[in-house]
Protein backbone atom coordinates (compact mmCIF):
# COMPACT_ATOMS: atom_id res chain seq x y z
CA UNK A 1 0.00 0.00 0.00
CA UNK A 2 1.15 3.34 -0.67
CA UNK A 3 1.72 6.42 1.73
CA UNK A 4 -0.88 8.76 1.22
CA UNK A 5 -0.39 12.10 1.95
CA UNK A 6 -2.59 15.03 3.37
CA UNK A 7 -2.99 16.72 0.22
CA UNK A 8 -4.00 13.22 -1.50
CA UNK A 9 -6.65 12.54 1.71
CA UNK A 10 -8.11 15.86 1.18
CA UNK A 11 -8.43 15.46 -2.38
CA UNK A 12 -10.06 11.93 -1.95
CA UNK A 13 -12.46 13.00 0.68
CA UNK A 14 -13.67 15.95 -1.72
CA UNK A 15 -14.18 13.35 -4.76
CA UNK A 16 -17.23 11.20 -5.36
CA UNK A 17 -15.22 8.33 -6.40
CA UNK A 18 -13.37 5.66 -4.29
CA UNK A 19 -9.32 4.78 -3.98
CA UNK A 20 -9.11 1.53 -5.96
CA UNK A 21 -11.37 0.07 -3.85
CA UNK A 22 -13.24 -2.26 -6.50
CA UNK A 23 -13.18 -5.88 -5.07
CA UNK A 24 -11.27 -7.11 -8.27
CA UNK A 25 -8.62 -5.07 -7.79
CA UNK A 26 -8.07 -6.49 -3.64
CA UNK A 27 -8.47 -10.05 -4.94
CA UNK A 28 -5.91 -9.42 -7.06
CA UNK A 29 -3.72 -8.63 -4.58
CA UNK A 30 -4.14 -10.79 -2.20
CA UNK A 31 -3.63 -13.39 -4.94
CA UNK A 32 -0.47 -12.16 -6.12
CA UNK A 33 0.88 -12.03 -2.78
CA UNK A 34 -0.11 -15.63 -1.95
CA UNK A 35 1.12 -16.82 -4.95
CA UNK A 36 4.35 -15.27 -3.83
CA UNK A 37 4.47 -17.33 -0.60
CA UNK A 38 3.11 -20.09 -2.09
CA UNK A 39 5.96 -20.25 -4.34
CA UNK A 40 8.58 -19.85 -1.68
CA UNK A 41 6.65 -22.54 0.29
CA UNK A 42 6.97 -24.58 -3.11
CA UNK A 43 10.73 -24.32 -3.85
CA UNK A 44 12.09 -24.70 0.22
CA UNK A 45 9.53 -27.86 0.38
CA UNK A 46 11.35 -29.56 -3.04
CA UNK A 47 14.62 -27.96 -1.33
CA UNK A 48 14.34 -29.88 1.61
CA UNK A 49 13.61 -33.33 0.12
CA UNK A 50 15.98 -32.92 -2.02
CA UNK A 51 18.52 -32.71 1.09
CA UNK A 52 16.82 -35.42 2.61
CA UNK A 53 17.68 -37.42 -0.05
CA UNK A 54 21.37 -36.54 -0.03
CA UNK A 55 21.41 -36.91 3.64
CA UNK A 56 20.15 -40.21 3.14
CA UNK A 57 22.45 -41.22 0.25
CA UNK A 58 25.58 -40.27 2.28
CA UNK A 59 24.46 -42.61 5.08
CA UNK A 60 23.41 -45.30 3.78
CA UNK A 61 24.63 -47.73 1.24
CA UNK A 62 21.16 -48.65 0.31
CA UNK A 63 20.20 -47.19 -3.76
CA UNK A 64 17.55 -45.24 -3.94
CA UNK A 65 15.44 -44.29 -7.24
CA UNK A 66 15.38 -40.76 -7.53
CA UNK A 67 12.53 -40.92 -9.88
CA UNK A 68 10.22 -41.97 -7.27
CA UNK A 69 10.95 -39.38 -4.84
CA UNK A 70 10.31 -36.48 -7.83
CA UNK A 71 6.91 -38.20 -8.44
CA UNK A 72 5.44 -38.08 -4.75
CA UNK A 73 7.35 -34.67 -4.37
CA UNK A 74 5.01 -33.77 -7.68
CA UNK A 75 1.92 -34.77 -6.33
CA UNK A 76 2.38 -33.49 -2.97
CA UNK A 77 2.64 -29.52 -3.41
CA UNK A 78 -0.83 -29.16 -3.85
CA UNK A 79 -1.28 -30.68 -0.61
CA UNK A 80 0.85 -28.63 1.23
CA UNK A 81 -0.43 -25.56 -0.69
CA UNK A 82 -3.73 -26.46 0.27
CA UNK A 83 -2.84 -27.45 3.64
CA UNK A 84 -1.19 -23.88 4.59
CA UNK A 85 -4.27 -22.11 2.46
CA UNK A 86 -6.24 -24.08 4.90
CA UNK A 87 -4.12 -22.84 8.41
CA UNK A 88 -4.79 -19.49 6.53
CA UNK A 89 -0.87 -18.97 5.63
CA UNK A 90 -2.13 -17.16 2.66
CA UNK A 91 -1.64 -14.57 2.72
CA UNK A 92 -1.61 -14.15 6.08
CA UNK A 93 -2.05 -10.36 7.40
CA UNK A 94 -1.44 -9.83 10.67
CA UNK A 95 -0.74 -12.98 12.00
CA UNK A 96 2.05 -13.32 14.57
CA UNK A 97 5.36 -15.14 14.16
CA UNK A 98 4.39 -17.80 16.50
CA UNK A 99 0.84 -18.43 15.14
CA UNK A 100 2.49 -18.68 11.48
CA UNK A 101 5.24 -21.05 12.51
CA UNK A 102 2.31 -23.03 14.58
CA UNK A 103 0.74 -23.02 11.63
CA UNK A 104 3.43 -24.04 9.45
CA UNK A 105 4.63 -27.13 11.99
CA UNK A 106 0.71 -28.59 11.74
CA UNK A 107 0.64 -28.85 8.10
CA UNK A 108 3.46 -30.01 7.32
CA UNK A 109 3.19 -32.56 9.85
CA UNK A 110 -0.28 -33.22 8.00
CA UNK A 111 1.06 -33.39 4.84
CA UNK A 112 4.01 -36.15 5.98
CA UNK A 113 1.52 -38.09 8.15
CA UNK A 114 -0.75 -38.64 5.57
CA UNK A 115 2.39 -39.87 2.74
CA UNK A 116 3.18 -42.18 5.47
CA UNK A 117 -0.13 -43.36 5.49
CA UNK A 118 -0.65 -44.39 2.12
CA UNK A 119 2.63 -44.82 1.92
CA UNK A 120 1.70 -47.79 4.73
CA UNK A 121 -1.82 -48.36 2.81
CA UNK A 122 -0.44 -49.13 -0.43
CA UNK A 123 0.58 -52.77 0.90
CA UNK A 124 4.13 -52.33 -0.44
CA UNK A 125 2.95 -51.00 -3.60
CA UNK A 126 4.15 -47.57 -2.88
CA UNK A 127 7.32 -47.85 -0.99
CA UNK A 128 8.93 -44.33 0.53
CA UNK A 129 12.09 -44.08 3.22
CA UNK A 130 10.54 -43.54 6.38
CA UNK A 131 13.94 -41.77 7.17
CA UNK A 132 13.80 -39.87 4.11
CA UNK A 133 10.23 -38.26 5.43
CA UNK A 134 11.65 -37.76 8.86
CA UNK A 135 14.77 -35.50 7.35
CA UNK A 136 12.64 -33.85 4.58
CA UNK A 137 9.96 -32.90 7.99
CA UNK A 138 12.48 -31.79 9.81
CA UNK A 139 14.26 -29.52 7.51
CA UNK A 140 10.91 -27.98 5.87
CA UNK A 141 9.73 -27.05 9.48
CA UNK A 142 13.35 -25.06 9.69
CA UNK A 143 13.58 -23.62 5.57
CA UNK A 144 9.79 -22.80 5.32
CA UNK A 145 9.59 -20.45 7.94
CA UNK A 146 13.29 -18.75 7.21
CA UNK A 147 11.92 -18.32 3.15
CA UNK A 148 9.00 -17.30 3.99
CA UNK A 149 10.69 -14.64 6.27
CA UNK A 150 13.31 -13.74 3.21
CA UNK A 151 10.08 -13.24 0.56
CA UNK A 152 8.12 -11.34 3.09
CA UNK A 153 10.92 -8.94 3.25
CA UNK A 154 11.12 -8.62 -0.46
CA UNK A 155 7.35 -8.60 -0.68
CA UNK A 156 7.04 -5.55 2.05
CA UNK A 157 8.58 -3.53 -0.18
CA UNK A 158 6.16 -3.80 -3.06
CA UNK A 159 3.40 -1.14 -2.92
CA UNK A 160 0.85 -3.87 -3.57
CA UNK A 161 1.82 -5.73 -0.36
CA UNK A 162 -0.60 -5.67 2.84
CA UNK A 163 -4.01 -4.66 3.24
CA UNK A 164 -4.83 -0.71 4.53
CA UNK A 165 -5.77 -0.33 8.02
CA UNK A 166 -7.13 2.40 9.92
CA UNK A 167 -6.04 3.07 13.58
CA UNK A 168 -9.19 5.26 15.15
CA UNK A 169 -7.36 7.08 17.99
CA UNK A 170 -3.76 9.42 17.22
CA UNK A 171 -2.25 9.72 21.07
CA UNK A 172 -0.16 8.28 23.47
CA UNK A 173 -1.26 4.46 22.72
CA UNK A 174 -2.53 5.30 18.35
CA UNK A 175 1.71 6.33 18.24
CA UNK A 176 2.41 2.92 19.64
CA UNK A 177 0.45 0.74 17.29
CA UNK A 178 1.61 3.23 14.55
CA UNK A 179 4.84 3.46 14.98
CA UNK A 180 5.45 -0.72 15.17
CA UNK A 181 2.92 -1.18 12.08
CA UNK A 182 5.21 1.02 9.91
CA UNK A 183 8.34 -0.80 11.39
CA UNK A 184 6.81 -4.51 10.54
CA UNK A 185 5.75 -4.06 6.99
CA UNK A 186 6.34 -7.85 7.07
CA UNK A 187 3.21 -8.30 9.31
CA UNK A 188 0.94 -7.42 6.42
CA UNK A 189 -1.09 -4.44 8.40
CA UNK A 190 -0.43 -1.35 6.03
CA UNK A 191 -1.90 2.15 8.36
CA UNK A 192 -3.18 4.92 5.56
CA UNK A 193 -4.88 7.15 7.74
CA UNK A 194 -5.29 7.43 11.63
CA UNK A 195 -8.27 9.39 13.11
CA UNK A 196 -8.93 11.93 15.96
CA UNK A 197 -10.92 14.05 17.53
CA UNK A 198 -8.25 16.64 18.86
CA UNK A 199 -7.34 18.74 15.98
CA UNK A 200 -3.97 19.81 17.60
CA UNK A 201 -2.68 16.28 16.54
CA UNK A 202 -3.70 16.35 12.96
CA UNK A 203 -1.01 16.17 10.52
CA UNK A 204 1.50 13.15 10.29
CA UNK A 205 2.11 10.43 12.87
CA UNK A 206 5.84 8.13 11.72
CA UNK A 207 4.51 9.29 8.38
CA UNK A 208 1.30 8.28 8.67
CA UNK A 209 -1.82 11.13 7.60
CA UNK A 210 -4.61 12.02 11.06
CA UNK A 211 -6.94 13.90 10.12
CA UNK A 212 -10.81 14.29 11.89
CA UNK A 213 -12.78 13.59 13.46
CA UNK A 214 -14.14 10.45 13.97
CA UNK A 215 -17.53 11.10 11.43
CA UNK A 216 -14.75 10.69 9.02
CA UNK A 217 -14.65 6.63 9.86
CA UNK A 218 -17.24 5.62 7.35
CA UNK A 219 -16.45 7.88 4.59
CA UNK A 220 -13.14 7.25 4.45
CA UNK A 221 -13.64 3.45 5.37
CA UNK A 222 -14.99 3.66 1.99
CA UNK A 223 -13.29 5.56 -0.11
CA UNK A 224 -10.02 3.75 1.12
CA UNK A 225 -11.44 0.49 0.71
CA UNK A 226 -10.28 -0.37 4.30
CA UNK A 227 -11.04 -4.10 5.90
CA UNK A 228 -9.40 -3.46 9.64
CA UNK A 229 -9.63 -0.76 12.02
CA UNK A 230 -7.72 -0.62 15.15
CA UNK A 231 -9.49 1.29 17.94
CA UNK A 232 -6.04 2.76 20.14
CA UNK A 233 -7.82 5.30 22.56
CA UNK A 234 -7.66 3.19 25.98
CA UNK A 235 -8.13 6.78 27.66
CA UNK A 236 -11.19 7.75 25.98
CA UNK A 237 -14.55 7.06 27.60
CA UNK A 238 -15.87 3.22 27.54
CA UNK A 239 -18.95 4.50 26.10
CA UNK A 240 -17.22 6.02 23.32
CA UNK A 241 -15.26 3.12 22.42
CA UNK A 242 -18.55 0.65 22.57
CA UNK A 243 -19.88 3.09 20.41
CA UNK A 244 -17.49 2.71 18.01
CA UNK A 245 -17.47 -0.84 18.07
CA UNK A 246 -21.35 -1.15 17.61
CA UNK A 247 -21.73 1.49 15.05
CA UNK A 248 -19.35 0.02 12.08
CA UNK A 249 -18.43 -3.03 13.63
CA UNK A 250 -21.08 -4.38 10.42
CA UNK A 251 -18.90 -2.00 8.45
CA UNK A 252 -15.20 -3.38 8.98
CA UNK A 253 -14.37 -7.33 8.59
CA UNK A 254 -11.98 -7.00 11.92
CA UNK A 255 -12.29 -4.73 14.36
CA UNK A 256 -9.23 -4.60 16.69
CA UNK A 257 -9.50 -2.71 20.31
CA UNK A 258 -6.25 -1.95 22.22
CA UNK A 259 -7.08 -1.94 26.44
CA UNK A 260 -5.42 0.18 28.77
CA UNK A 261 -2.78 -1.65 29.39
CA UNK A 262 0.23 -0.92 27.98
CA UNK A 263 3.05 -2.97 28.49
CA UNK A 264 1.07 -5.93 29.13
CA UNK A 265 1.77 -8.68 26.10
CA UNK A 266 0.65 -11.72 26.12
CA UNK A 267 0.23 -14.68 23.69
CA UNK A 268 -1.93 -16.77 25.69
CA UNK A 269 -4.81 -14.32 26.59
CA UNK A 270 -8.14 -15.70 26.87
CA UNK A 271 -11.60 -13.85 26.66
CA UNK A 272 -13.82 -15.09 29.68
CA UNK A 273 -17.80 -14.40 29.50
CA UNK A 274 -18.92 -13.31 32.97
CA UNK A 275 -22.43 -12.45 32.52
CA UNK A 276 -22.27 -9.47 30.04
CA UNK A 277 -18.67 -8.58 31.40
CA UNK A 278 -15.62 -9.43 29.81
CA UNK A 279 -12.92 -10.88 31.65
CA UNK A 280 -9.34 -11.60 30.26
CA UNK A 281 -7.18 -14.55 31.38
CA UNK A 282 -3.49 -13.92 31.52
CA UNK A 283 -1.37 -17.40 31.56
CA UNK A 284 2.52 -17.11 32.73
CA UNK A 285 3.77 -20.61 31.15
CA UNK A 286 7.23 -20.76 31.93
CA UNK A 287 7.14 -19.74 35.15
CA UNK A 288 4.37 -21.42 36.88
CA UNK A 289 3.44 -24.49 33.84
CA UNK A 290 5.76 -27.78 35.21
CA UNK A 291 4.93 -29.15 31.97
CA UNK A 292 6.12 -26.43 30.09
CA UNK A 293 9.38 -26.23 32.15
CA UNK A 294 9.82 -30.04 31.45
CA UNK A 295 9.37 -29.64 27.36
CA UNK A 296 11.80 -26.70 27.54
CA UNK A 297 14.51 -28.86 29.45
CA UNK A 298 14.32 -31.60 27.56
CA UNK A 299 14.04 -29.18 24.00
CA UNK A 300 17.75 -27.59 25.69
CA UNK A 301 19.36 -31.31 26.71
CA UNK A 302 18.52 -32.54 23.19
CA UNK A 303 18.71 -29.57 20.84
CA UNK A 304 21.67 -28.24 23.32
CA UNK A 305 23.48 -31.54 22.83
CA UNK A 306 23.34 -31.67 19.40
CA UNK A 307 24.64 -28.57 18.41
CA UNK A 308 27.54 -28.28 21.14
CA UNK A 309 28.42 -31.34 18.64
CA UNK A 310 27.71 -29.74 15.75
CA UNK A 311 29.93 -27.04 16.44
CA UNK A 312 33.16 -29.28 18.12
CA UNK A 313 35.55 -28.66 15.18
CA UNK A 314 34.53 -24.94 15.09
CA UNK A 315 35.11 -24.80 18.75
CA UNK A 316 38.49 -26.26 18.40
CA UNK A 317 39.58 -23.81 15.57
CA UNK A 318 38.21 -20.42 17.01
CA UNK A 319 40.80 -21.80 20.60
CA UNK A 320 43.36 -22.11 18.22
CA UNK A 321 42.88 -18.63 16.84
CA UNK A 322 42.74 -16.99 20.04
CA UNK A 323 46.39 -18.67 21.46
CA UNK A 324 47.90 -17.24 18.49
CA UNK A 325 46.11 -14.00 18.37
CA UNK A 326 46.73 -12.53 21.65
CA UNK A 327 48.01 -13.44 25.39
CA UNK A 328 45.82 -14.83 27.32
CA UNK A 329 43.18 -18.07 28.50
CA UNK A 330 40.82 -18.85 25.66
CA UNK A 331 38.05 -19.93 27.59
CA UNK A 332 36.58 -17.03 29.72
CA UNK A 333 34.46 -18.30 33.12
CA UNK A 334 32.03 -15.12 34.05
CA UNK A 335 29.55 -14.73 37.09
CA UNK A 336 26.06 -13.86 36.18
CA UNK A 337 23.18 -14.14 37.55
CA UNK A 338 20.71 -17.08 36.91
CA UNK A 339 17.33 -18.01 37.72
CA UNK A 340 15.55 -16.49 40.79
CA UNK A 341 18.95 -14.59 41.24
CA UNK A 342 21.35 -17.75 41.89
CA UNK A 343 24.77 -17.03 40.85
CA UNK A 344 26.98 -19.42 38.16
CA UNK A 345 29.87 -19.15 35.70
CA UNK A 346 29.01 -18.65 32.19
CA UNK A 347 31.74 -19.93 29.86
CA UNK A 348 32.57 -17.60 27.13
CA UNK A 349 35.47 -17.63 24.35
CA UNK A 350 38.18 -14.30 25.74
CA UNK A 351 37.24 -11.33 23.19
CA UNK A 352 39.59 -8.78 24.93
CA UNK A 353 42.77 -8.20 25.85
CA UNK A 354 44.44 -9.11 29.51
CA UNK A 355 44.73 -4.84 30.02
CA UNK A 356 41.11 -4.01 28.38
CA UNK A 357 39.90 -2.19 31.69
CA UNK A 358 42.82 -0.01 31.29
CA UNK A 359 42.28 0.54 27.65
CA UNK A 360 38.94 1.60 28.79
CA UNK A 361 39.88 3.71 31.02
CA UNK A 362 41.91 5.42 29.03
CA UNK A 363 39.45 5.82 26.14
CA UNK A 364 36.78 7.06 28.55
CA UNK A 365 39.01 9.74 30.41
CA UNK A 366 39.69 10.95 27.13
CA UNK A 367 37.10 10.79 24.29
CA UNK A 368 33.65 12.48 25.41
CA UNK A 369 31.79 11.30 22.88
CA UNK A 370 32.89 7.61 23.52
CA UNK A 371 31.99 8.38 27.30
CA UNK A 372 28.82 9.84 26.65
CA UNK A 373 27.80 6.43 24.39
CA UNK A 374 28.93 4.07 27.13
CA UNK A 375 26.87 5.75 29.90
CA UNK A 376 24.07 5.45 27.73
CA UNK A 377 24.61 2.31 26.49
CA UNK A 378 27.25 0.70 28.80
CA UNK A 379 29.23 -0.46 25.83
CA UNK A 380 31.15 1.03 22.66
CA UNK A 381 30.09 0.27 19.11
CA UNK A 382 34.27 0.99 18.31
CA UNK A 383 35.54 -1.11 21.52
CA UNK A 384 39.33 -0.50 22.19
CA UNK A 385 39.49 -3.70 24.15
CA UNK A 386 38.28 -6.27 21.80
CA UNK A 387 41.10 -8.25 20.08
CA UNK A 388 41.05 -8.72 16.45
CA UNK A 389 39.47 -11.96 16.24
CA UNK A 390 37.28 -11.01 19.51
CA UNK A 391 35.82 -8.35 17.22
CA UNK A 392 34.73 -10.93 14.59
CA UNK A 393 33.36 -13.57 17.23
CA UNK A 394 31.77 -10.64 19.04
CA UNK A 395 30.12 -9.70 15.47
CA UNK A 396 28.98 -13.47 14.41
CA UNK A 397 28.11 -14.29 18.19
CA UNK A 398 30.49 -16.99 17.94
CA UNK A 399 32.31 -16.15 21.19
CA UNK A 400 29.49 -17.65 23.38
CA UNK A 401 29.53 -21.05 21.74
CA UNK A 402 31.25 -22.48 24.91
CA UNK A 403 27.72 -21.61 26.42
CA UNK A 404 26.63 -24.95 25.57
CA UNK A 405 28.41 -25.98 27.76
CA UNK A 406 25.88 -23.91 30.56
CA UNK A 407 22.87 -25.27 28.35
CA UNK A 408 23.71 -28.77 29.20
CA UNK A 409 24.11 -27.87 32.57
CA UNK A 410 21.42 -26.59 33.25
CA UNK A 411 22.60 -23.37 34.53
CA UNK A 412 21.26 -21.64 31.11
CA UNK A 413 18.40 -22.61 28.46
CA UNK A 414 19.20 -22.05 24.64
CA UNK A 415 16.46 -19.36 24.49
CA UNK A 416 15.64 -16.76 27.41
CA UNK A 417 16.31 -13.53 28.63
CA UNK A 418 19.85 -11.98 28.61
CA UNK A 419 22.07 -12.88 31.71
CA UNK A 420 22.77 -9.82 34.00
CA UNK A 421 26.02 -9.16 35.03
CA UNK A 422 24.61 -7.73 38.47
CA UNK A 423 25.74 -4.77 40.02
CA UNK A 424 23.78 -2.00 38.61
CA UNK A 425 22.11 -3.68 37.03
CA UNK A 426 19.92 -5.46 39.99
CA UNK A 427 18.66 -2.23 40.92
CA UNK A 428 17.51 -1.47 37.38
CA UNK A 429 15.64 -5.29 36.76
CA UNK A 430 14.19 -4.56 40.12
CA UNK A 431 12.70 -1.18 38.34
CA UNK A 432 11.46 -2.67 35.37
CA UNK A 433 10.96 -5.94 35.19
CA UNK A 434 10.80 -8.03 38.10
CA UNK A 435 9.42 -11.10 36.29
CA UNK A 436 12.83 -11.66 33.77
CA UNK A 437 15.21 -12.49 37.12
CA UNK A 438 12.32 -15.63 37.32
CA UNK A 439 13.63 -17.79 34.05
CA UNK A 440 16.58 -18.86 33.45
CA UNK A 441 19.20 -16.88 31.17
CA UNK A 442 19.25 -17.52 27.44
CA UNK A 443 21.86 -18.23 24.95
CA UNK A 444 20.53 -16.45 22.56
CA UNK A 445 16.87 -14.45 22.86
CA UNK A 446 14.17 -12.21 21.67
CA UNK A 447 16.17 -8.72 21.99
CA UNK A 448 19.27 -10.46 20.24
CA UNK A 449 17.68 -11.33 17.01
CA UNK A 450 14.33 -8.37 16.84
CA UNK A 451 16.84 -4.98 18.23
CA UNK A 452 19.77 -3.24 17.32
CA UNK A 453 22.68 -3.47 19.88
CA UNK A 454 22.15 -0.23 20.91
CA UNK A 455 18.69 -1.24 22.89
CA UNK A 456 17.86 0.73 25.91
CA UNK A 457 17.75 -1.88 29.09
CA UNK A 458 14.42 -1.32 30.03
CA UNK A 459 13.76 -2.31 26.12
CA UNK A 460 15.73 -5.17 26.24
CA UNK A 461 13.60 -6.24 30.09
CA UNK A 462 10.54 -5.64 28.04
CA UNK A 463 11.67 -8.41 25.31
CA UNK A 464 12.82 -10.38 28.19
CA UNK A 465 9.62 -10.30 30.16
CA UNK A 466 7.81 -10.92 26.88
CA UNK A 467 9.23 -13.59 25.98
CA UNK A 468 8.60 -15.45 29.68
CA UNK A 469 5.02 -14.55 29.64
CA UNK A 470 4.42 -15.70 25.57
CA UNK A 471 6.94 -19.08 25.77
CA UNK A 472 5.97 -21.89 23.69
CA UNK A 473 8.38 -24.45 21.76
CA UNK A 474 7.83 -22.88 18.33
CA UNK A 475 8.65 -19.47 20.18
CA UNK A 476 11.76 -21.27 20.85
CA UNK A 477 12.16 -23.11 17.76
CA UNK A 478 11.39 -19.56 15.81
CA UNK A 479 13.93 -17.47 17.64
CA UNK A 480 16.61 -19.95 17.64
CA UNK A 481 16.20 -20.19 12.99
CA UNK A 482 16.75 -16.54 13.42
CA UNK A 483 19.36 -16.27 15.59
CA UNK A 484 21.34 -19.17 12.98
CA UNK A 485 19.73 -16.02 10.29
CA UNK A 486 21.72 -13.40 12.36
CA UNK A 487 25.25 -15.49 12.83
CA UNK A 488 25.42 -16.17 9.47
CA UNK A 489 24.87 -12.89 7.98
CA UNK A 490 26.54 -10.83 10.92
CA UNK A 491 23.07 -9.04 11.08
CA UNK A 492 19.43 -9.01 11.57
CA UNK A 493 16.76 -9.72 8.43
Amino acid sequence: METLTLSRLSDILKSKSSEDNSDSSKTWKRLLASSMLAMSDVLFVCLSLTIALAIRQITTSEQFVYYDYFIVSGISLPIFVLAFYLRGLYPGYGMDVVEELRSIVIATTVVFSLLALVSFLSGGLVTYSRMIFAFAWIICVIAIPLGRTVTKCYLSKRSWWGTPVMVIGAGNAGGKVLESLVKNRTNGLIPVVALDDDFEKWGYLHGVPVVGGLHLIKELKEKLSIDTAIIAMPKAPLSLQQEIVNKYNHVFGKIYVIPDMHGVSNLWIHSSQFDRSLGITFSNRLTHDKVAQFKKRMLDIILGSLLFLLSLPLFILISIIIVIDSRGKVLLRQERLGQNWNKFGMYKFRTMHIDAEERLAHILATDEKSREEFNKYHKLLKDPRLTRIGAFLRKYSLDEIPQFINVIKGDMSLVGPRAFMGGWEIEKIREYSPLTITGKPGLTGLWQVFRDKDTLFEERCFLDQYYLTNWSAFLDIYIIARTISVVVLGRNL
